[in-house]
């Protein structure tokens, strides 16, 4: 689905893939406000389930830092990391039947007792980032964030605006509820859980939906074999190399943390996140423009830990909090960007 469309932000789908079906990434919103330019006011929509917390979080950034006014407009639902990108908005408008939901990130884990008290940590780490963003948009104390976000809490419009998550409301129908499974969530409103029911949707029927359109077609006389979330190998032994995802994931993070805690990135704090984040730069060559960049003496001192810093450590996929049938996911990144990947693939 196109994110630049006619002027606007479209961002419809589940946040952290887009497989020219369904959902957008954060680098498809940075392209997108490249070609709108940088200084020009812009208006984002919103209707998605939610996804992954790291693309919602840079989305929410890349909004943040864009020079003109960006106005939100939630046309349907603005659950889970798409709330957080919601929060970007310099005005945050909410459709007449549109929703708005905060909760908790969650995920499965497997393994040793090391990876549970790892998946335990990070989701510590991105609840904190997640409230903090909340608690800076309503003037609610961070722990009123927490709060609220633990019992899953769903806004309609005069909720959201009375509790500081948007600015206004309009009286203009809500857009078509994007396909999910909502079940998934804890305190979903009973139209959503009828909406599921009545079209069947459950999330693994969505993924093979997508996938199935998104492959390639075989010649009809080739027998063809459609095992979702994996790739078909094109015949025997001779199936493509897949590459360690665990490996590249932990060399990106790594590259992240050397430009952001480099010497040269003191002072210039705000260079530094956008060669991290929005360059495929490497480290050394980040280093070596920073080490001539002017000192942005304007800018105030890094400080250990704060947001950016935890930001870049947060890894997990941000998974629905309720009871039913879960998307199958791990804290492990290697494991988060194979499934990325796959689902990208068909």
């Amino acid at each position: 689905m196109p994110v630049y469309v006619n002027g606007e932000l479209v961002l419809y789908g589940f946040c952290g893939y887009d497989d020219g079906e369904d959902g957008f990434t954060a680098f498809g919103v940075l392209s997108a406000l490249a070609q709108h330019g940088w200084s020009k006011d812009i208006t984002v929509r919103i209707n998605s389930p939610g996804g992954y917390v790291d693309d919602g979080i840079a989305i929410y950034n890349s909004l943040k830092a864009h020079k003109g006014k960006v106005t939100v407009i939630v046309d349907a639902t603005a659950s889970s990391a798409a709330s957080v990108i919601a929060m970007a908005g310099d005005e945050i408008i909410m459709r007449r039947g549109a929703l708005m939901m905060i909760h908790e990130p969650a995920t499965r884990t497997s393994g040793t007792l090391a990876d549970h008290e790892a998946s335990a940590e990070a989701l510590r780490l991105q609840l904190q980032m997640v409230a903090e963003i909340y608690a800076d948009r309503t003037g609610q104390s961070v722990d009123a964030v927490k709060a609220a976000m633990a019992k899953t809490s769903w806004m309609d419009g005069a909720k959201a605006v009375q509790d500081g998550y948007a600015t206004r409301t309009i009286d203009q129908p809500a857009a078509e509820i994007i396909a999910f499974d909502y079940r998934v969530y804890a305190n979903a409103p009973a139209r959503l859980v009828a909406l599921a029911e009545e079209h069947g949707w459950t999330n693994e029927k969505i993924r093979a939906s997508r996938s199935q359109a998104s492959a390639p077609q075989k010649p009809a006389t080739q027998e063809t074999k459609t095992m979702p979330n994996e790739q078909t190998a094109a015949g025997a032994g001779d199936a493509p190399a897949v590459p360690d995802a665990a490996a590249i994931a932990a060399e990106a993070t790594a590259r992240i943390q050397a430009i952001l805690t480099c010497d040269e990135a003191k002072g210039r704090s705000q260079m530094a996140q956008h060669l991290a984040f929005q360059t495929k730069m490497s480290a050394d060559e980040a280093k070596a423009l920073l080490a001539v960049a002017s000192d942005a003496s304007q800018e105030a001192p890094r400080q250990p830990g704060n947001y950016d810093d935890r930001r870049a450590t947060a890894r997990a996929q941000a998974q629905p909090g309720g009871g039913g049938s879960k998307p199958a996911a791990t804290i492990n990144a290697g494991d988060i960007y194979a499934r990325r990947a796959t689902a990208m693939k068909g």
